[in-house]
């Protein structure tokens, strides 16, 4: 787990039940995120441009995704990302499933099962791309 401050990063490890905090002065600024691209369900700019989000893109810096699907919101960084015909497409890592319960109100982790995803500016989701 990482908690950042401006200039410091911390990372608790768990070992066995005991934790480790070391103390990282990799970052050398906090992590200021900046909105490039709003895209809303119907795929159409709400805010900022694509345009923008390539340019991001092609700098390497770090792109995340936010997603709102109304009963749950995600948030996640893209792993792999590529600029093909005017749009970009974000690969996520893969996680360990999880699915939403409605009835207990929990997020719950679904057993064997991974997930992956393939998100883009032509997705029919709302979107928010930032990079920092």
């Amino acid at each position: 787990m990482f908690i950042n401050q401006p200039g410091i990063c911390y990372e608790t490890i768990s070992f066995f039940n005991s934790h480790v905090c070391r103390l990282h002065r990799l970052c050398s600024r906090k992590n200021d995120y900046q909105l490039l691209y709003h895209q809303g369900s119907d795929k159409k700019a709400i805010d900022g441009s694509i345009d923008k989000l390539m340019e991001a893109v092609r700098e390497g810096k770090q792109i995340r995704l936010y997603m709102n699907l109304g009963f749950v919101e995600h948030s996640m960084d893209a792993g792999f990302i590529s600029i093909f015909e005017g749009n970009v497409f974000a690969q996520i890592d893969a996680i360990q499933a999880q699915r939403p319960n409605r009835k207990t109100k929990d997020i719950e982790l679904k057993p064997y099962a991974k997930h992956v995803g393939l998100y883009s500016t032509k997705s029919p989701y709302e979107i928010k791309w930032f990079a920092f």
